[in-house]
């Protein structure tokens, strides 16, 4: 398998505005796209959904509208004031091996894992909306 090929599952934070002349798309900068600056921490599924129900979102990020950019910084900073002194707790690694099929292992997350992505969104969000104005929303995949 070549570098190129390998699958990426997994989610980020997409900043998004609706499109100038269709009304029903969403569509982002065209700075954005190609904006090492702003570009978002890389999730796994399971992670994200983790973080987003934290934050009392839909965790079913595949059917999430985006929302609106300054919700999600209220949101977020609020979760972050919240748990000042508390970090989230450690996640150990699982193994669950079946006989005869497949070894699923389960990464866990260090202590602390979940305020260091709070905060990282938090900022990074704040960061997009100061550069790229025009973005309202942010969403999830």
């Amino acid at each position: 398998m070549r570098a190129q090929e390998f699958i990426r599952e997994g989610a980020e934070m997409i900043a998004y505005h609706k499109h100038p002349t269709e009304k029903n798309l969403w569509t982002f900068p065209k700075a954005y796209q190609d904006d090492k600056e702003v570009e978002s921490p890389y999730m796994s599924n399971a992670s994200m959904r983790q973080f987003l129900d934290a934050l009392g979102y839909n965790p079913d990020f595949e059917d999430q509208s985006p929302v609106p950019a300054k919700e999600f910084i209220a949101r977020t900073t609020q979760w972050l004031q919240k748990n000042i002194g508390k970090r989230s707790p450690e996640e150990p690694t699982t193994i669950d091996q079946n006989p005869g099929g497949a070894t699923m292992i389960g990464g866990g997350k260090p202590e602390g894992y979940m305020n260091q992505m709070v905060k990282a969104h938090n900022e990074l969000a704040r960061k997009i909306i100061t550069k790229y104005p025009e973005v309202t929303h942010l969403g999830f995949n």
